[in-house]
């Protein structure tokens, strides 16, 4: 057994020793390369093991985020089948830019979407949305007063050359001349506004008591303004005439060059230099497109509408 203790312990006291120190000597010498790396070695092969695990993981969730992706693109590029009895699908699928129906709001208020130039309280007697067998729309009533309503929307004229609505007056002011300044009452006019928010061009398209259908000329109140007869007399009772004017064109033949963007449009319902009535009624504005749209600019303008 003193085989395995070397020779320096032969003696009892030293053989005794050897014993108690063996196994730190033992650990210690016996710990060769394998042994002393394995901690170490096992560590890394965790860490790798872990890393891959995540690797794994984050590939597993990638993957499936991109086929949510692509069933997202599937469901937004997919042509959606109209459904005949869907009328909002069929309405939003072929709308145009702007359209004003008046159907949003309640019979009996003030179009809230449309700003007052003038008198708020004036323009809310004058104003009311109405409804006759279920549809709804704009009438104006009024007595010796002249206040203007509008509403904003801005894109290229060029794009959108267009404004179809409906109207009717029932009342006209007597004797009103819209060419000059003091017989210068409408029972209906439409405005299309130009340019320039402080100081824009307008052309006013009226429904006049007197003038004759066709005529054009300066406005004689308003000096970037220019005036088109559309209508002439009252209309038949329950009669709703539909207008399409090409706005882009009337502007290049009346100011003689480019317009800038569209501001808005506005009505205006007046009878107070003739100190009489005027009744009508507006509905279904609508910017249709030209031949070539190029582009639309749909943001709504913080303008105030000051016209004449």
């Amino acid at each position: 057994m003193l085989n395995n203790v070397p020779p320096r312990y032969h003696s009892p006291r030293r053989r005794a020793n050897a014993t108690k120190e063996r196994p730190f000597f033992s650990g210690l010498h016996s710990a060769g390369p394998s042994s002393i790396h394995a901690p170490i070695r096992n560590g890394l092969f965790e860490m790798v093991r872990t890393q891959l695990g995540q690797q794994k993981r984050v590939g597993e969730v990638r993957v499936r985020v991109a086929r949510f992706m692509a069933f997202l693109l599937v469901c937004v590029l997919a042509p959606r089948a109209a459904d005949p009895d869907d009328g909002r699908a069929q309405t939003l699928q072929g709308s145009p830019p702007f359209q004003e129906t008046f159907q949003q709001y309640p019979a009996g208020v003030f179009p809230s979407g449309w700003q007052v130039r003038g008198n708020a309280a004036t323009a809310q007697t004058v104003y009311h949305i109405a409804e006759k067998e279920g549809n709804r729309f704009l009438h104006a009533y009024a007595k010796n007063q002249d206040v203007q309503i509008g509403i904003e929307y801005v894109c290229k004229p060029q794009d959108y050359p267009i404004l179809r609505w409906r109207w009717r007056a029932t009342k006209l002011p007597p004797g009103a001349n819209e060419r000059a300044k003091k017989t210068n009452d409408s029972a209906a006019a439409v405005y299309v506004i130009f340019d320039s928010s402080l100081v824009p061009r307008a052309i006013k398209y009226v429904w006049s008591s007197t003038l004759a259908v066709g005529t054009r000329f300066d406005s004689p109140v308003y000096w970037r303004a220019k005036v088109i007869v559309l209508q002439r007399g009252p209309a038949e009772p329950g009669e709703w005439r539909q207008e399409s004017v090409n706005f882009y064109q009337d502007y290049k033949d009346l100011f003689g060059f480019e317009p800038g963007e569209v501001r808005g449009i506005a009505v205006l319902s007046d009878s107070d230099t003739m100190t009489s009535v005027s009744e009508a009624a507006y509905d279904d504005f609508m910017l249709l497109p030209g031949k070539t749209p190029s582009r639309l600019n749909p943001a709504a303008a913080a303008v105030t509408l000051s016209l004449m």
